[in-house]
């Protein structure tokens, strides 16, 4: 179990747009949201990994906030998510990151670190740079 105060140190890099968490929205459908969630990255390094290789996958325009476990699971609520999506740092090759949506309840115990992110691998999607091919035009 993880004391009080390693709870409140315990942090969370998240993307904002106008005051909002970015969601990720994980449907087909366009009037079920349940899939939605926030994206949280594990930290700092992650996000600059993704938008090194990936620039237009968080709006340029976002302020990036440190966050501890416990204020977001308070967003969760009675009718918050119930899914958040988390880009992290590939345990097995720190050049990777991975992707991985993560359901309640257990996304209570990620948050608060009770429970890594790397018990997720099997399923997380695995995050590629992309490499720039010279181009065949002369």
């Amino acid at each position: 179990m993880i004391s009080r105060w390693a709870q409140e140190a315990i942090k969370w890099y998240v993307p904002f747009v106008e005051g909002h968490a970015i969601i990720y929205h994980g449907h087909q459908d366009a009037d079920d949201h349940s899939e939605c969630g926030p994206i949280v990255f594990c930290c700092p390094k992650a996000a600059q990994m993704l938008l090194h290789h990936y620039r237009n996958t968080i709006p340029a325009t976002a302020e990036w906030e440190l966050k501890t476990g416990k204020e977001l699971v308070l967003w969760m609520g009675e009718e918050g998510p119930r899914v958040y999506y988390f880009y992290f740092c590939d345990p097995l090759d720190r050049t990777l990151l991975r992707f991985s949506g993560v359901t309640a309840p257990a996304v209570r115990d990620v948050l608060l670190k009770r429970r890594r992110l790397d018990r997720y691998l099997e399923n997380a999607d695995r995050i590629f740079p992309i490499i720039e091919r010279p181009s065949d035009d002369y």
